[in-house]
């Protein structure tokens, strides 16, 4: 005989449906990253909002609204050094400097005018903004005072991965690119033993690859501009870091390389095979 059911069962699986429609309404507020709104001059930077970035997946939007290129690399200094300690470090011996971070990525170096960003996975703690981009003088940027503290705080809810179309690896001293790469959001991840990025930059039309390389390895500045333009990619990773490159590359011919200096031979690391030539259909 089939029991009669009261108003309270009946309202039952209501109640259920509406609390699973709450529960994914949270989930979808809950997968929105951080955001780090970072505008970038000649040379320094400013970023938009006040008080701690919360930590978990954070998305650093970079506007470059100097008259150079510019990157903006995320470090994260080590427990107990200060930000006046890295910038100290800075000034008296770069590779120096570098040993008391660990880099996260950031969004690689994009010309004037340009907007682009990039995805990182934050713990909190104490970072800097960097930018490591050499002018026509052959100076870095940093070398100018081009770096910002910024801090990383609580999470202020769960994030979750951004979506992807494909994988990159870095390693000592090469590229993994996908097929078809160039578009959309990739996960990178270093493989190597040392920091490594993703810099990409676009070869000018009735120019080579060959050429662009020729350029960045000449040991006195050349006459004329570069081969070359600056198109994005990922600022350098520590090694077993994944961070998210977004990609929007217009139709032509590229250079995937990485500036990073080696460890002992303080080389950059294209200058040791690590850059690659691809093509944009």
């Amino acid at each position: 005989m089939n029991r009669s059911l009261r108003p309270l069962d009946l309202l039952a699986p209501i109640a259920v449906l509406a609390a699973l429609t709450a529960c994914s309404g949270a989930d979808a507020a809950t997968a929105k990253p951080g955001l780090l709104d970072v505008t970038a001059t000649d040379f320094s930077y400013s970023v938009a909002g006040t008080g701690p970035v919360p930590s978990g997946l954070v998305e650093l939007r970079l506007h470059n609204s100097g008259t150079q290129p510019h990157q903006a690399a995320i470090a994260r200094l080590h427990d107990g050094v200060s930000s006046e300690q890295f910038g100290a470090a800075l000034h008296a011996d770069e590779a120096a400097a570098l040993q008391l971070v660990d880099f996260e990525g950031g969004v690689g170096a994009v010309d004037h005018g340009v907007a682009a960003s990039a995805y990182s996975t934050l713990t909190p703690g104490s970072y800097e903004l960097v930018c490591f981009v050499q002018g026509a003088d052959r100076v870095p940027h940093v070398a100018k005072g081009m770096f910002m503290p910024f801090r990383v705080g609580a999470p202020a809810h769960r994030t979750s991965n951004p979506r992807t179309v494909g994988v990159v690896g870095l390693r000592d001293f090469g590229f993994d690119l996908p097929s078809g790469f160039g578009r959309g959001t990739y996960a990178v991840t270093n493989h190597g033993d040392e920091a490594h990025e993703l810099t990409i930059l676009r070869v000018a039309d009735g120019r080579t690859a060959e050429e662009a390389l020729n350029f960045l390895e000449a040991t006195t500045p050349a006459s004329g501009p570069p081969p070359f333009s600056e198109a994005g990619g990922l600022a350098p990773i520590s090694p077993g870091v994944t961070a998210f490159g977004v990609l929007a590359l217009p139709p032509g011919r590229y250079l995937a390389l990485c500036f990073v200096p080696g460890k002992t031979t303080h080389l950059p690391h294209f200058a040791m095979g690590m850059s690659q030539s691809f093509t944009v259909e």
